[in-house]
């Protein structure tokens, strides 16, 4: 069984709330491969979102995000900090399972200590 966590947003109690899920997925299942990915709409989406509901609450999420190409993410750090979180949880559970980060950079899987070498995210296969 393949499962993804994505997105990852940052807010108040993220870290908290993403460590609870991990622990509740591997009480019902045992994956065997997990993705995970964050929050990281397009520009246009965002502008879309800002211009049709400015008082939407997607709008403080995509404070702080960063453009990267045709996406806004969150700062390489915080994307560190937040996957880290959520693979060492993982890693509790189940130490040889497969991780993979979807859409991101080979630095980042790096600095995780993840390789990239025949993983990929698990909309691709």
């Amino acid at each position: 069984m393949r499962l993804r966590i994505d997105p990852v947003i940052f807010y108040s109690t993220w870290e908290k709330d993403y460590i609870s899920l991990v622990d509740n997925i591997f009480e019902y299942v045992q994956p065997t491969r997990i993705t995970v990915g964050e929050y990281r709409p397009s520009n246009g989406l965002a502008n879309h979102i800002s211009s049709r509901f400015p008082d939407s609450p997607l709008l403080r999420i995509n404070k702080g995000l960063v453009r990267e190409g045709s996406k806004l993410r969150y700062p390489k750090n915080l994307r560190i900090k937040m996957f880290g979180t959520i693979i060492e949880e993982i890693k509790k559970h189940s130490s040889d399972i497969d991780i993979a980060l979807c859409k991101e950079q080979s630095e980042i899987w790096r600095a995780l200590g993840l390789n990239m070498k025949g993983l990929k995210c698990n909309c691709l296969g």
